[in-house]
């Protein structure tokens, strides 16, 4: 592409590939597009047989835009370097103005670009060729059809910067790749890290803006690391003939655009890794040589949308990560035929849907992450297939309420994320078909009560987080069945009382937090249920130091290493506030051994002003 006279001199020079801008015959003239569509003397022949073709043929400048939509340039190139360019369309000073245009340039581009010719003139003429079509085969919106000038600017300049990576790409270097006996030696000549003993190739964290010049690749490399460089493109050839590639790394660089061909020839390629780049959009050709695709990696992007058809070939894929990207939608059948998946990650999108059936067919999958998306809804089928699904998160989204049966299909499920949401209410249902599950993440919702029963057919739970909730009160029948916890998070709740049982029924429990409360005392012999505590956090409750806390104080006393915040403290009554409870005694709390130990009252009445 370097040595075409068709590419902008003008912008070869600003990445120092040529000494100046100009025009080589009249050194005053910089090679621009108005240069080259305009008074390009070596394409003049083909200005004035565009021109007159159309006068002769007087069409309509609607009709003849309509015609260059439909023309196939791919098959007329050898006319246009032959100077005759019989597209009927015309240029007109009115296609200029880009308040009445919208570009439609891809769809020839992907042709062009596509293209495995190579013929040296053909490859001269092919900027010249999307030049041509960028600025004269134009559609025209009128004024009644695009009456705000901002969004036919945006159009414009979205479409310019579609084609502006196109052609960027078209400047990238290409590697030499060899097959000789000096393979091996020759590629470790080059700037990278060249390794004969593992077939790798190592190119990471060199700060390279292009594929590196003087770089040889042997046939049959195995690995290439391109990692942590500032690369913004890759060349359609760039891994031309690498079929015995199996792992390529392009993490952490700038680009910005894939030619829909780029992979074409990685026909053995298991491992691609592209995540940390700027990718606005993919071909739906982009993976479809890639049959032995396994793993895929396009995290922190920005993607806005999928092909429907991107992964049609790539059948043995087991995991894909697109997190991190702006998408807003998923194709239904995005996921169609991935019967191997095993791993999805879908979060930090724009995501405020799920179709029903996006993740049909899915047998296999595992991991499922929908994390800090924008889900309001889930439909009642939506995980209906996924009879393998282990961990599914759908933490910070904005679901209000979950369907009785949204999870019943999901019988293998370990762990359920939801924290972060907006769920005011649980029926009672949601989780009664997830026998097998032993991590619950409800915090950081708006619950204000637990119903009795909820988790009771949940022996095998775990952890249990609640976190961050309104909750009141909580009743013994809330925590019901839950035999196995050794996790208990209430934090941060409007708690005010717990039911004498309500730990009862939780021998293993080892970790406990209900500070951050409205507590003021604890149920006498509550803590006793559980003998293998070993932390407990009670700090920031409004403790009222009278007899109702004698039991919180002299369980403090025997068992002072279990508390792994800071010891609690007497919110009053009187001279009381701010002791610590542990060093209540007796004569403290209930003034005199006269008071009785059973269902002892307040010495001084509860005030809510010392709360």
């Amino acid at each position: 592409m370097r040595r075409w006279y068709g590419c902008y001199p003008s912008h070869l020079h600003r990445i120092k590939v040529f000494d100046n801008p100009h025009y080589p015959e009249d050194p005053g003239e910089t090679v621009d597009l108005n240069h080259i569509i305009l008074s390009c003397k070596k394409y003049s022949q083909q200005q004035n047989h565009l021109y007159s073709s159309s006068v002769k043929l007087n069409i309509r400048l609607s009709d003849s835009l309509a015609e260059c939509d439909q023309y196939d340039f791919g098959k007329k190139v050898s006319e246009l370097t032959e100077g005759a360019l019989n597209i009927f369309c015309f240029f007109n000073e009115e296609i200029v103005n880009k308040q009445h245009r919208v570009l439609s340039v891809l769809t020839v581009q992907s042709t062009l670009l596509s293209s495995s010719t190579q013929n040296t003139t053909y490859r001269r003429m092919i900027p010249l060729f999307l030049l041509i079509w960028l600025t004269v085969c134009t559609p025209v919106l009128g004024a009644g059809q695009c009456s705000n000038p901002a969004i036919c600017d945006a159009i414009l300049e979205e479409r310019l910067a579609k084609l502006g990576r196109r052609l960027k790409a078209l400047e990238q270097p290409v590697w030499n790749i060899i097959d000789s006996e000096s393979r091996w030696y020759r590629c470790t000549e080059g700037p990278c890290r060249c390794r004969p003993e593992t077939h790798t190739l190592s190119c990471w964290r060199q700060d390279f803006p292009e594929l590196p010049h003087g770089q040889s690749v042997p046939k049959d490399i195995r690995v290439i690391d391109l990692g942590i460089n500032h690369m913004t493109s890759l060349h359609k050839d760039a891994f031309r003939g690498l079929t015995q590639l199996y792992e390529l790394d392009l993490f952490d660089n700038q680009i910005d655009y894939l030619p829909p061909p780029v992979f074409e020839h990685l026909v053995s390629l298991v491992h691609l890794r592209l995540h940390r780049n700027r990718l606005v959009e993919l071909s739906d050709r982009l993976f479809s040589k890639m049959a032995q695709l396994q793993t895929l990696d396009l995290s922190i992007n920005t993607l806005r949308h999928l092909p429907e058809n991107l992964f049609r070939i790539t059948q043995k894929l087991t995991l894909i990560h697109v997190s991190g990207n702006i998408l807003e939608d998923l194709p239904e059948t995005l996921f169609q035929g991935l019967a191997k998946l095993e791993e999805l990650d879908v979060s930090a999108n724009n995501l405020t849907k799920l179709r029903s059936r996006v993740f049909t067919g899915l047998k296999s999958l595992k991991r499922l992450l929908l994390d800090a998306n924008r889900l309001d809804v889930l439909p009642r089928d939506v995980f209906s297939d996924l009879n393998s699904l282990q961990t599914l998160s759908l933490r910070k989204n904005r679901i209000t309420s979950i369907p009785a049966d949204l999870f019943d299909s999901l019988r293998q499920l370990k762990s359920l994320g939801l924290t972060s949401n907006y769920i005011t209410v649980l029926g009672g249902k949601e989780f009664s078909k997830l026998v097998n599950l032993t991590e619950l993440h409800l915090g950081q919702n708006y619950l204000e009560a637990i119903p009795d029963g909820a988790f009771k057919n949940l022996g095998r739970l775990e952890k249990l987080f609640l976190f961050n909730n309104n909750l009141v009160q909580l009743m013994s029948g809330a925590l019901e069945g839950l035999a196995n916890l050794t996790t208990l998070l209430l934090n941060n709740n409007l708690l005010r009382e717990l039911d004498n049982g309500v730990f009862s029924g939780m021998p293993r429990l080892r970790r406990l937090q209900v500070d951050s409360n409205k507590f003021q005392f604890l149920p006498t012999g509550c803590l006793d249920a559980v003998p293998e505590l070993v932390s407990l956090k009670l700090a920031k409750n409004p403790w009222h130091c009278d007899c109702s806390v004698l039991y919180l104080a002299v369980w403090l006393r025997e068992n002072k290493s279990k508390v792994w915040d800071s010891n609690p403290t007497c919110k009053g009554p009187g001279d009381l506030g701010g002791r610590l409870i542990e060093d209540m005694t007796f004569d403290d709390l209930c003034d005199g051994q006269w008071a009785s130990m059973v269902k002892l009252s307040p010495r001084l009445p509860v005030k809510w002003k010392d709360l």
